[in-house]
């Protein structure tokens, strides 16, 4: 309420300022320039594909670094209303999932659709939280 009355004042003003008089003419309307507005449409879809293309390599680079040696592997599924991460065992490998034997409702490694007659699959760790060691990067 206190800073609507400086407006009110403003907007009256402005609305006594400009009222019509009786020597006011019509306004003219213009239906513009076709080719300029093409002009400035496709010099500015240029601009903006040009842009976007000489930035990409430089955007791809900040983005997409190759993982160290040293990573900690995460597989991370997302589904509605959840997040599964899996880690690979000791062996450092991944097992095999199939489809068919995905669960969602069964949860952890059934919702993964983890094989458990893959030797590589048996002492990989399925968590609905993320656990990554302190200054280690990770892939």
């Amino acid at each position: 309420m206190l800073f609507s009355w400086p407006r009110k004042l403003r907007w009256d003003f402005l609305v006594w300022k400009y009222r019509s008089s009786g020597s006011a003419s019509t306004a003219e309307y213009s239906h513009g320039n076709a080719k300029l507005e093409v002009v400035w449409t496709v010099l500015t879809a240029v601009l903006f594909v040009g842009m976007n293309l000489m930035s990409s390599s430089i955007w791809a680079s900040e983005r997409f670094r190759a993982a160290e040696a040293n990573a900690v592997h995460v597989e991370v599924t997302g589904m509605q209303f959840a997040w599964y991460f899996r880690y690979p065992g000791p062996d450092g490998k991944f097992g095999l999932t199939k489809p068919e034997l995905e669960d969602a409702s069964a949860g952890g490694e059934a919702a993964l659709g983890l094989d458990t007659k893959d030797p590589a699959s048996k002492d990989d760790v399925v968590s609905g939280v993320m656990v990554v060691p302190v200054n280690v990067r990770s892939r």
